[in-house]
């Protein structure tokens, strides 16, 4: 498996969704567009969905907060993930929101990119 072929091979069909044109585009990198893409179909194998396939027995965070692994607390709840995104924010002059979440982030993206080709 590589990223490059997963990207050239979902990349030739392009979905017909409003957020399409935030993961497929000239200048991205394939595997922070395959990973998007995972997002945005809910498909990462968070701990959460492994113990519901019962492939782990243990859904806690692996950073050590004690909380459960879902798509959300990964990307945006657990205390280390979220200084790292506060950081890389900070860099790029946002502001991390207090009720920040996947749908919240995506609606804002989807918003900043409405009437672009």
């Amino acid at each position: 498996f590589s990223f490059k072929a997963a990207w050239q091979s979902i990349s030739s069909r392009l979905p017909g969704t409003p957020w399409a044109k935030i993961v497929w585009f000239s200048g991205a990198i394939p595997k922070h567009s395959f990973c998007l893409w995972l997002t945005f179909h809910n498909a990462h194998l968070t701990l959460d969905k492994l113990h519901l396939f019962g492939i782990v027995q243990n859904t806690i965070c692996p950073f050590g907060c004690g909380q459960q692994e879902t798509l959300d607390h990964l990307f945006f709840e657990c205390p280390f993930t979220k200084a790292v995104w506060s950081k890389v924010l900070e860099l790029n002059n946002f502001a991390l929101l207090a009720d920040w979440n996947w749908h919240g982030t995506a609606s804002w993206a989807l918003g900043r990119t409405a009437g672009r080709p």
